[in-house]
């Protein structure tokens, strides 16, 4: 068994992008095989088990099971789809924790700003 980092996008546009919250995910040798020589998928083809809590998807815990796609020289993705019922945090919940991080106050741009 190895671990490979795995993005969960909030939305439509961090998954077209390959963003989101990064986990860490054990999977097995041929998979992270797959990942070391940048692998590409048009598929979910990846999976592992998820080997810590997601902050951005209140339902997705230690252990879970991940499907993914390999995005080539970036992070595997996991899909939207798969990520629909996983309950997803709030957009304001989502920027107080990005206010955490940066330890200032956040403010969200809209487009064209």
């Amino acid at each position: 068994m190895a671990y490979i980092k795995v993005n969960l996008p909030y939305d439509e546009e961090a998954y077209k992008s390959g963003n989101g919250e990064g986990v860490w995910v054990e999977v097995e040798s041929d998979i992270k095989r797959l990942s070391d020589q940048n692998a590409t998928t048009e598929q979910a083809v990846g999976h592992g088990t998820l080997a810590n809590d997601s902050v951005y998807y209140k339902r997705l815990k230690c252990g879970d099971v991940l499907r993914f796609e390999m995005r080539g020289l970036n992070r595997a993705v996991v899909p939207l789809g798969f990520l629909n019922d996983k309950g997803r945090i709030t957009e304001q919940e989502l920027d107080g924790l990005k206010q955490q991080v940066l330890k200032k106050p956040f403010k969200r741009l809209t487009h064209g700003e």
